[in-house]
């Protein structure tokens, strides 16, 4: 999968960092005069593997490399992008991203009504951990 880059984004972050398109390029793997192209506005089309990279080396969101926000840099787990069809959270940290995809994938193989009682479980232990109650939920059946 492609995706469309701002080259004069990644050439701002690049030199905020302090490194050449050499150590970039070393960074994420990929030649430098790649690099360059990107930069330079030749290619618009990346992989999402690379725009990670970049984004992760040069310490910018993947939506501001993405044109998605003027804000460099977002909270992790902010949502950068809402509507009916989809919605886009960007998570930088590894361990937080791979227990959110395991989530995602336990809620697709539950059916609605098992993720009405899943999300409504979710509030009802928010509201005790906010209220100050430090016992833990008890959950029975089998």
């Amino acid at each position: 999968m492609s995706m469309g880059i701002r080259g004069d984004r990644v050439l701002l972050a690049r030199r905020q960092v302090g490194i050449d398109q050499q150590e970039l390029a070393r960074r994420i793997g990929v030649s430098y005069p790649y690099i360059s192209k990107i930069e330079r506005g030749h290619v618009s089309n990346v992989t999402v593997e690379v725009v990670e990279k970049l984004a992760i080396a040069l310490g910018i969101s993947i939506s501001h490399l993405l044109d998605l926000t003027d804000v460099p840099l977002l909270d992790d787990g902010a949502p950068i992008e809402a509507s009916a069809d989809r919605l886009i959270f960007e998570v930088r940290d590894a361990e937080m991203r791979r227990a959110i995809i395991e989530l995602i994938a336990i809620l697709r193989e539950m059916t609605p009504a098992q993720m009405r009682a899943f999300v409504e479980m979710g509030q009802k232990m928010q509201k005790l951990l906010e209220s100050g109650n430090d016992k833990a939920p008890i959950i029975i059946g089998g």
